[in-house]
């Protein structure tokens, strides 16, 4: 099993990233600012991931 863990996913290249990696079987490690957006993506991910809503400069 493949884990990947990405910043800045709930949009943008992050957030293409993530589906891609997804689809292809992977297990994710979601970080991005806005919890409400990356919540989302997640549930509409195939598989189970876990979700982190920080912002890394901090």
């Amino acid at each position: 099993m493949t884990a990947v863990f990405i910043t800045g996913a709930s949009s943008g290249l992050g957030r293409a990233l993530a589906w891609r990696y997804a689809c292809a079987g992977a297990t994710l490690g979601l970080v991005a600012r806005r919890g409400e957006a990356l919540r989302e993506l997640a549930d509409s991910l195939p598989g189970e991931h876990r979700c982190y809503a920080l912002d890394v400069r901090d």
